[in-house]
Parts: structure tokens; C-alpha cells; sequence
């Protein structure tokens, strides 16, 4: 139902912009005008750009003033919330292509967290476990999991606090919440996690340049575009200073609009677009190990052979055998 009353309301407002623009250019017509007891002539091409310009100029006034203004607020709050609510939830797993890479080698983890900010820790944490079974920073001897002798210096924090959890040999609540908090620091100095506060200060430093180094520019720009105007003054003169009164509309709307959606995002988490195209990635290549693999039934032993396809066939929820052998190992 929402989605058919914005349907409309998109609809009315296209057939409405059509018709005021026909109005303009086909009722509007002068071959001349007066700025300062000064006429100056214009062809019958610069008249119909003209009476467009115009047009528009009044569409962008209709529709950013009450009461129709509150319809444009609506419908861009709408599509930029839709937007937001899209970036940060599952992603829909249709016309998607095969993607065939290893995601950078990401960590396993970090590729989890960035699907809906929530680790499920034994397979999370039994996908990094193979990981550093593979780079053989922990081996396998007996059927138990033991530390290799392997230099550790280029470890990352979490890699560490696996190793830590091994030599362990458990792993506890408090264990659970600060492997969590170390991917979710991870994720953002990657660059692929943000959060509210972050974006909102970001846009507010945008938005103080803007208003000091934007009209500064534009009213050089526009005093010395006026100075020059003489008898054969051009159209083009005349559609730049249209599009200077224009634009602070835009951007007072665009600023509206965009403030109040950052305000009503309900998590504090945001992806990247970064982070979007890695998790885009990682669902391409979930389809391209179900459709060109057959994982599903592998053994933790066939890393070796299978590569990180095998560690993020566990993460990708492809293997679910593989968890219950590692968390046995572990304990």
C-alpha cells in the first residue's frame, strides 16, 4: 500500500511537471525583455531555453515551498530512508553475478559481522580457526588444536585473541563480547564500517564549508558575470544566473532532507560502500561455491585443497559439518 501511494504520488507530480513545462514553452513567448531601461533581443531558440529554464525554476519553487513542498520533502525522506534501510540489511539475493575472488582474504569474521552486525559464535569463530589452520598458525595433532611455532608479529588483534582462546582451550561469555567489540574495530579501521555519529559529524563539517565557501564563490562569480553584460548579451549569461538562484533551493532541500535521515537511522551502524561491495561480493560467491562446488559435506581437512573457498563456504552458511568438528577439537 505504501509503496502504491508513493507510486501515485510520483505520478501526479511527473504529469504535473510535464504540463507546466508545455505551458511555458509553448505560451511563453518574447523576443525581447528589459533589465534597467535596457531592451535586449533574444532568437526564438534562446526564447524556448529560456521559457524551459523558467519552468523549471518554478516547478523547483512549487515544490519546495508548503504546501507541496512537504510532497518532495516526503517522497526524497523516503527514498533516502529505503536507501539506508536496503544498505544495512540483508542484501537481496537476486541479479546478483557469480563472483569468484577471495574477497581480499578477508577475515571470516569481519565478512559476518558486516552481514547484519551479530557474530554466531561457533561458526564465526570456527571459520577463524580455520583460517589460521590454513596460514598454520595452529595445527592439529591427536585430534586437538595446538599452537604451531610460526611468528605471530603480523598477526591482526583478533587473530591473536583466537590463539589466545586455543591455548585456552575455552572460551566464555566475556571471551564472546570482546572477540565482538575486536571485530567490529577491525571492520571500521578497514573502512568498512561507519556509524551514525561519525556520518552526522561528517556532514555537518560539509555543510559549514558549504555555507561559507559556496555563496562566497557564487556571488564573485555572478557579480562579474553581470558587469560584463552589454546589448548582445547571451542566453547563456541569463541561464547561469537562473541556475545561481536554483541552486541554494537545491541544496536547502537536499540538506533537509538529508539531516532528518541520518537523525532516524534506528542502528548506530552503517556500512560503507566499501563494505557493501564486499558483502555484494560475498553473496556472488556464495552462489558460485553452492552452483561450481560441493562443499556442503567437506571435511575441515580439505583446506589445504579447497583454500579460503572452504573457510567462507562455513561463514556463508554452505558447510555446517565443519563447526561441530572444530568446536570439538576445541574442547
Amino acid at each position: 500500500m505504501q509503496k502504491k501511494f508513493d507510486f501515485i504520488l510520483k505520478l501526479g507530480m511527473i504529469l504535473f511537471s510535464i504540463f507546466i513545462i508545455i505551458f511555458f514553452v509553448v505560451g511563453m513567448k518574447a523576443n525581447e525583455f528589459i533589465i534597467n531601461d535596457k531592451t535586449f533581443l533574444i532568437s526564438s531558440i534562446d526564447n524556448i531555453i529560456l521559457s524551459f529554464f523558467f519552468a523549471i525554476t518554478f516547478l523547483i519553487f512549487f515544490f519546495s515551498v508548503p504546501p507541496f513542498g512537504f510532497l518532495t520533502y516526503y517522497l526524497i525522506y523516503r527514498s533516502v530512508t529505503q536507501n539506508k534501510i536496503r544498505k544495512n540489511a540483508k542484501f537481496e539475493q537476486k541479479n546478483l553475478e557469480y563472483c569468484r575472488e577471495h574477497l581480499n582474504y578477508l577475515s571470516p569474521t569481519i565478512l559476518s559481522y558486516l552481514d547484519n552486525f551479530e557474530l554466531e559464535y561457533e561458526k564465526d569463530i570456527s571459520a577463524h580457526i580455520l583460517k589460521l589452520i590454513y596460514e598454520k598458525y595452529i595445527i592439529v595433532e591427536n585430534n586437538q588444536l595446538q599452537l604451531s611455532n610460526k611468528e605471530t608479529n603480523n598477526l591482526s588483534e583478533s587473530d591473536l585473541f583466537i590463539l589466545n582462546i586455543i591455548k585456552k582451550k575455552k572460551i566464555n561469555i566475556q571471551d564472546k563480547m570482546q572477540y565482538g567489540q575486536m571485530i567490529e574495530k577491525e571492520a571500521r579501521n578497514q573502512g568498512l564500517l561507519t556509524n551514525k555519529d561519525m556520518t552526522l559529524k561528517k556532514f555537518i563539517g560539509t555543510f559549514l564549508i558549504g555555507c561559507f565557501l559556496i555563496p562566497a564563490i557564487m556571488n564573485l562569480f555572478v557579480f562579474k558575470l553581470a558587469s560584463n553584460i552589454d546589448n548582445n548579451i547571451s542566453v547563456i549569461y541569463i541561464l547561469i544566473i537562473i541556475i545561481s538562484i536554483m541552486l541554494p533551493i537545491i541544496a536547502f532541500i537536499y540538506t533537509f532532507v538529508k539531516l532528518f535521515s541520518i537523525l532516524n537511522i534506528k542502528t548506530n551502524m552503517i556500512r560503507t560502500k566499501k563494505g557493501n561491495k564486499i558483502l555484494k561480493d560475498a553473496i556472488g560467491l556464495k552462489f558460485f561455491i553452492k552452483d561450481f562446488s560441493n562443499l556442503e559435506n567437506s571435511s575441515w581437512k580439505e583446506v589445504y585443497t579447497r583454500d579460503y573457498y572452504l573457510i567462507y563456504a562455513i561463514i556463508l552458511e554452505i558447510n555446517k559439518k565443519i563447526p561441530k568438528e572444530i568446536m570439538e577439537m576445541l574442547s
